[in-house]
């Protein structure tokens, strides 16, 4: 006589018409109608034995154990990972995810200003911390040598987004002053009266004038005084000859004293007696 096979079970022996047993349905696999079937897509796992259908992965998990057709559980997707279709992917550069359970690539959103974020950031980095380097395989600016980094980096700016910090162009500065130097945002062409290297802004100094966008001040020249005027003696933005009647040095135009005169521009001194 023939006996029906156990629900979860499937036949074994002989041929398919001249089956001699049955056997339990093991992790991986699902068995319907004493069939032994893998578990099927990689959305899909079946945890359990004497299993008859395949059970689908919840939104923000993704699938473990067997291989892609034999999955035999699910976990939900860890911070700095979405997990879409059951597969567990890191979150774009440029993103963060400080959730675990993410389903969508835009994990947690956009990098905020200020900071970075590379591929599978949980959260966001400053944007100009050093000691990441290492964390980080040194992969992010290539500054490191071997396994450890420099004392320190140059300053750098991390717009809304970032996946990799932005270093600052000569003769710029790093942005909003009024924020950590670690977290500025852009960066902002160097004034006038100003010289700016490596990202920081400086007043252009005594006896020196700076024009935008300067990374080092220019000494004045004897024979010529920095104008304006009106400004602060430090920040000074250009340079004008010595007008006859007047003398220069260390960037200051005196007239010339009672006695004396001299009627060339660009003078040191006034030589001439009256």
């Amino acid at each position: 006589s023939q006996t029906d096979v156990q629900s979860g079970f499937y036949t074994t022996g002989g041929t398919e018409i001249t089956r001699t047993g049955q056997a339990e349905c093991e992790a991986g696999y699902y068995c319907p109608g004493g069939v032994k079937l893998d578990c099927g897509a990689v959305d899909k796992f079946c945890p359990g034995t004497q299993q008859t259908s395949p059970t689908t992965a919840q939104a923000g998990f993704y699938t473990t154990g067997g291989t892609e057709a034999t999955r035999t559980g699910e976990t939900q997707c860890e911070a700095g990972h979405y997990c879409s279709g059951a597969v567990k992917v890191q979150c774009p550069a440029g993103t963060f995810g400080n959730s675990p359970g993410l389903s969508t690539a835009a994990c947690d959103g956009p990098c905020p200003a200020g900071y970075y974020c590379p591929a599978g950031t949980a959260g966001p980095l400053d944007c100009g911390d050093a000691t990441l380097c290492v964390q980080h395989g040194c992969a992010v600016r290539g500054l490191c040598v071997a396994t450890h980094c420099p004392p320190t980096l140059p300053p750098r700016f991390c717009p809304e987004g970032a996946g990799v910090p932005s270093d600052v162009q000569e003769g710029y500065y790093t942005t909003p002053l009024g924020v950590a130097a670690a977290n500025r945002e852009s960066e902002a062409q160097c004034e006038a009266g100003y010289f700016c290297h490596n990202g920081v802004r400086s007043e252009c100094g005594e006896f020196q004038w700076c024009a935008a966008g300067v990374s080092s001040p220019t000494v004045v020249k004897p024979g010529e005084y920095s104008t304006p005027t009106s400004a602060p003696a430090t920040r000074r933005e250009a340079v004008v000859q010595c007008e006859a009647g007047y003398y220069c040095t260390e960037g200051v135009r005196q007239p010339c004293p009672a006695g004396v005169f001299t009627a060339q521009t660009s003078q040191t001194k006034c030589s001439d007696k009256c």
